[in-house]
């Protein structure tokens, strides 16, 4: 079973990174990512979160070595760009003449209302996006 210092190197080389490099990014000396990798030290737990999280790993992986890394989808500036797009769509369709009919009767939508629907517009979109970026990202992009 490989130790918490063996898959931190892994994770390290996948990314094409050099301990120096990743110590910039981590805000820690080249010497700390070396004790860690060589299993002399461990990193604190806000540390191991932020690794898990910079690698886009869970802790659980870090520091028990499950199976597999588990792969969790992040949106991209372009992906809230495209959400936002879509949204602005959406609610332009919906404050039309005929797309509020279904929900209130020919009867104008209070501003409360319409931004509980925004809302849940766009918590859906987002949950779509992740959803759809889990099932379509190849297994070799996954760790």
């Amino acid at each position: 079973m490989s130790s918490f210092g063996a898959r931190l190197k892994a994770l390290r080389l996948s990314k094409g990174l050099t301990g120096l490099e990743l110590g910039e990014i981590l805000n820690v000396s080249n010497k700390t990512i070396s004790t860690w990798e060589n299993n002399t030290r461990e990193p604190n737990q806000e540390m191991t979160s932020a690794i898990a999280k910079f690698f886009n790993v869970s802790t659980d992986y870090l520091i028990n070595g499950t199976t597999s890394p588990a792969f969790k989808p992040t949106l991209s500036e372009r992906d809230e760009r495209d959400i936002q797009k879509r949204l602005e769509l959406l609610m332009n369709d919906l404050d039309s003449e005929t797309g509020l009919a279904f929900y209130n009767g020919d009867g104008e939508m209070d501003d409360e209302t319409r931004e509980l629907l925004r809302a849940s517009l766009e918590s859906a979109l987002r949950i779509t996006k992740l959803k759809a970026k889990e099932k379509f990202t190849p297994n070799k992009y996954k760790g």
